[in-house]
């Protein structure tokens, strides 16, 4: 029996559940090559380490897919430098687009409807708001911006299900996996499906 798989590792739980959704909907027919999870942390590689090189031995494709943040290269070279060390094979995309600084959150804000848009000028202007209050103990994450947005544009018993860790990222009320701003992704994706279509030859 051949356990080659396209093994897939994010950073959070939320990226694991948006790139399920992702292979669902823009590979429908290799969905079933794909087992994508969470390192939980940029710096805990080491801890899957056992699976991907399992993965490698059976001829599979090991990706890691973490946010670029505010320097896509120092991000990049982290990862290669980890991987090294480890002696993995494995391919790198950086969220938002594998080109520039960013992350999953982003990516997010890019891919949602048009008519939702104002939505990120309010919060703009709230989040200028409270930086301003002398009382305040720290600043608003972007999370609580992307949690505040499903809440306003998703019904409510997807809301609940936000509260369990499961976003509906298929929902075209808030996010559209159609967007150009996504092709770097289906177009990074796509490549290691057919590697590994040739791999199993």
């Amino acid at each position: 029996m051949n356990n080659a798989k396209i093994l897939l590792y994010a950073e959070g739980a939320e990226d694991v559940i948006f790139l399920k959704d992702f292979v669902h909907v823009r590979f429908p027919a290799e969905k079933h090559l794909f087992d994508i999870n969470a390192t939980h942390s940029k710096t805990k590689i080491h801890k899957v380490a056992q699976q991907l090189q399992e993965n490698e031995a059976n001829d599979g494709i090991n990706i890691i897919i973490f946010d670029a943040d505010d320097d896509f290269q120092k991000a990049s070279q982290d990862i290669i430098q980890e991987r090294d060390r480890l002696g993995l094979m494995l391919d790198i995309f950086l969220f938002p687009d594998n080109a520039g600084k960013g992350q999953f959150e982003t990516l997010l804000m890019q891919i949602c409807p048009p008519e939702n848009l104002p939505f990120f000028d309010c919060w703009k202007a709230f989040d200028a708001c409270t930086r301003t209050l002398p009382t305040a103990k720290s600043t608003l994450y972007t999370k609580t911006e992307s949690q505040c947005y499903c809440e306003l544009f998703l019904d409510k018993n997807v809301v609940r299900k936000i509260e369990k860790k499961k976003i509906d990222y298929t929902s075209s009320d808030a996010w559209n996996l159609q967007h150009n701003t996504l092709n770097p992704l289906f177009n990074f994706l796509n490549q290691k499906i057919q590697e590994y279509y040739a791999k199993q030859l």
